[in-house]
């Protein structure tokens, strides 16, 4: 029976990072909400230069969060269990929009995980600043005032807490 994990957390905490470590460990298909942002810019890259990024990512936040699910259930479909990368930050904050956004990849799995990045803030600003994306030029324009308007809140669903700045602890398969 194909399983879902999910791993959330703040822009740098490592998302990324550790979904592809728990795919290495797990043999997960990984799906994050990044892997097509550069084509979803070029498509729309007239608002996202009218609007900047945080706008215009608040704009799309529901249809890339759709987009998401979306492609964690076809890999479901084909019985293939699957690590969804996303920040989640509302839905985090909020049961019933988290089980909105879970119903579908619940028809595969009854009890999907979710794994919570955070680091410490400085780490995080050393993070973004290093990553360069494109993503984050507004936030590192303003990356201290960034960084402290968007601190790491406790997620109010289950939850999985992951010391984002220690080394990823190999050996999951028998703890998941």
């Amino acid at each position: 029976m194909a399983k879902a994990f999910f791993v959330a957390g703040l822009a740098g905490s490592g998302k990324s990072y550790y979904s592809r470590m728990l795919a290495k460990e797990l043999d997960l298909k990984i799906i994050d909400f990044d892997d097509n942002f550069n084509e979803f810019i070029k498509a729309h890259k007239s608002e996202y230069e009218q609007l900047g990024s945080e706008k215009f990512l608040a704009n799309y936040a529901m249809q890339r969060y759709k987009d998401l699910i979306d492609r964690a259930v076809a890999a479901l479909k084909q019985n293939k269990s699957v690590v969804i990368a996303a920040p989640f930050s509302k839905q985090m904050a909020d049961q019933s929009l988290w089980d909105e956004l879970i119903a579908p990849i619940k028809s595969f799995d009854a009890n999907p995980t979710l794994y919570w990045v955070v680091i410490p803030d400085e780490l995080r600003k050393k993070r973004l600043i290093t990553r360069s994306e494109i993503r984050d030029a507004e936030k590192i324009k303003k990356i201290d005032q960034y960084i402290s308007s968007s601190p790491a809140s406790v997620p109010v669903v289950a939850h999985i807490l992951i010391q984002g700045d220690k080394p990823f602890v190999a050996g999951l398969k028998g703890n998941v």
